[in-house]
């Protein structure tokens, strides 16, 4: 389901273009690089994100990606640099990837140690500050693109209700 779910995430994306606010592709070697500074290959789905639109938002929802080859001193929503930022603190282990802040001190991060049979990677939950033993155990989303197109959705439903609420006044 995996690229299924992604490509319904990108379908529903260019439909409503007036709310695409991305970086635009990332050349291969850069996206291969953002893998070296991890030290992970990014599954299909996360690859493909990266390499088609690199990064940052849908409407509200930052998505965090492949920016720039900075992984040392670059800001959000280059999930490079702060992936390798939290690890460092020891906020997350050293297989995760971040690829969203849900804004209440929690992030999703891709555990890219962990591998189904088409390759992809469940989607954790880490409450930064909590300790590593403390966080759930449960992924939230079985892979990136369930994820994104759960996000996507989302945001679609609350542009729906603002509409609503605009026709009624």
């Amino acid at each position: 389901m995996s690229m299924r779910d992604l490509e319904t995430a990108f379908s529903n994306m260019r439909a409503n273009a007036h709310l695409m606010d991305f970086m635009g592709p990332r050349p291969e070697d850069l996206v291969s690089a953002a893998e070296t500074a991890i030290g992970f290959a990014f599954p299909a789905t996360f690859r493909r994100f990266a390499l088609e639109l690199g990064a940052d938002n849908f409407g509200a929802t930052e998505i965090y990606g492949v920016t720039t080859d900075n992984f040392v001193s670059a800001t959000v929503p280059n999930g490079v640099w702060r992936t390798l930022q939290d690890r460092a603190k020891g906020y997350i282990p050293p297989s995760f990837f971040e690829v969203y802040d849900t804004g209440i001190g929690s992030v999703y991060c891709l555990d890219l140690a962990r591998r189904d049979a088409q390759g992809e990677c469940p989607v954790f939950e880490i409450y930064l500050g909590d300790t590593l033993d403390a966080q759930p155990s449960e992924p939230v989303a079985e892979d990136f693109g369930s994820l994104l197109l759960y996000l996507v959705q989302r945001e679609l439903e609350f542009h729906s209700e603002e509409d609503l609420e605009k026709d009624m006044d």
